[in-house]
């Protein structure tokens, strides 16, 4: 049987404070983008394509471009474009890519070909941070890609996966738990891939669109301020068993989580949120 939760901070129902941000570092960002069209026929080969990579460290980067390739006739070869939008925020990281590529169906062989990429890596410090996630991806039937992941580094352990490649579709909406201490990888991805020749066309897309918010430990209720309505709601989750209230996220609610959201909630309670 479960310890009564201990509670050592007189409670004041006047009291309250809002949270700072919470300090997570991140520590490195890839942001790609790329789009290509080629083809070949008898008196006929050549493509073109176009790649851009984001700038390191900065909080927002929109990327808008594509290809329209015809031959040295004229003549309608493919086109590929992506859309890319992405924000790094120690509170806050998002990102939205639309790819897409298509065929004409006027050559012996077409390609090509959308992608943009997402590689982000962070590190959550000792007391570990609350996280909530929308995201959702989906993208059309063939060789096409669309997902999301967060992966703990130190476990090997994915913490979340939105997977829709291949002409699946899938989401995770107002998923909430922890982020205990150590380092992150948040990988994501689109990318469309078309084909076609003489007697075949393709239109391929890809869709991607992800939200990961950050807070402060010792806020539970995620509404940007800890407060004593925080230990309450934390109080009775342990109470309850509730997987919410697992902070070291080992798989079992007990005294060392009571512990360890006390600590959180005493160096959070008072600070200044950004």
């Amino acid at each position: 049987m479960k310890s009564a939760l201990h509670l050592s901070i007189a409670m004041c129902s006047c009291a309250t404070a809002l949270a700072q941000a919470p300090s997570v570092q991140i520590t490195s960002d890839v942001r790609e983008t790329y789009a290509q069209a080629y083809g070949f026929d008898w008196e006929y080969d050549d493509g073109t394509e176009v790649a851009h990579v984001g700038p390191n460290s900065a909080a927002e980067w929109i990327d808008v471009d594509g290809v329209t390739l015809t031959d040295w006739w004229s003549i309608e070869v493919g086109a590929a474009s992506f859309y890319s939008e992405s924000h790094l925020g120690t509170a806050r990281i998002d990102g939205l890519f639309d790819c897409s590529a298509s065929t004409a169906g006027n050559h012996f062989q077409e390609d090509a070909s959308s992608r943009a990429s997402f590689d982000v890596d962070f590190t959550v410090p000792a007391l570990g941070v609350r996280y909530a996630f929308d995201g959702e991806a989906d993208s059309s039937y063939g060789y096409n890609t669309a997902n999301v992941r967060l992966r703990h580094v130190e476990s090997g352990s994915n913490v979340l996966v939105v997977t829709g490649d291949h002409g699946g579709s899938d989401s995770l909406q107002d998923r909430v738990g922890w982020l205990p201490a150590g380092t992150y990888e948040l990988r994501s991805e689109g990318e469309a891939m078309a084909y076609g020749n003489h007697d075949y066309t393709e239109t391929q897309s890809a869709h991607v669109e992800f939200e990961l918010r950050l807070y402060e430990p010792g806020d539970p209720d995620l509404d940007g301020s800890v407060t004593y309505a925080d230990m309450l709601a934390y109080k009775n989750a342990w109470k309850s068993g509730s997987a919410t209230a697992d902070v070291d996220g080992n798989g079992t609610v007990d005294l060392s989580d009571s512990h360890a959201f006390e600590l959180a909630w005493r160096a959070g309670f008072g600070a200044q949120s950004n």
